[in-house]
């Protein structure tokens, strides 16, 4: 569920599919002369045993957002990055952080066609409602 396809026409996904690191993990499927092949969980660094959802790449494969109830977060659904540094190789997933994530939640992350924007959602009064935000939060923190 969740698919979302990179201007490299790949297809990154939720399932749960055996063999993953929770519940729910994130995968890749390549696109190769018409066809989805090589399907990859994304590995520990973005994968957990709390289960991952609502994953968006950037068209440019060059992060990619997902949505998590971890520990660190109160166990309240949050974002989290994760850059890609090589084929299929991901940064340790980290918060989107407080401009994004509150209290109120955060998911349902969505890019503008642009990626430039950010649109996600919070589900906890008095926040609840949609947001948007620019892409440019995440520059401090990509390695």
């Amino acid at each position: 569920v969740y698919p979302s396809i990179s201007q490299k026409k790949n297809l990154f996904f939720r399932s749960s599919r055996p063999g993953g690191y929770g519940d729910d993990d994130i995968y890749r499927a390549e696109w190769v002369n018409g066809n989805f092949i090589n399907v990859r969980n994304l590995g520990p660094n973005i994968n957990s045993i709390y289960g991952e959802s609502n994953s968006v790449i950037a068209p440019d494969e060059s992060y990619i957002l997902f949505c998590s109830s971890r520990p660190e977060s109160n166990n309240i659904q949050q974002i989290y990055i994760s850059f890609q540094v090589g084929d299929n190789i991901w940064t340790k997933a980290v918060s989107v952080g407080p401009e994004i994530n509150t209290n109120a939640g955060a998911g349902a992350p969505t890019l503008s066609p642009d990626a430039k924007f950010l649109f996600f959602k919070k589900s906890k009064e008095p926040e609840r409602g949609l947001y948007w935000i620019s892409t440019e939060v995440f520059e401090k923190l990509r390695p």
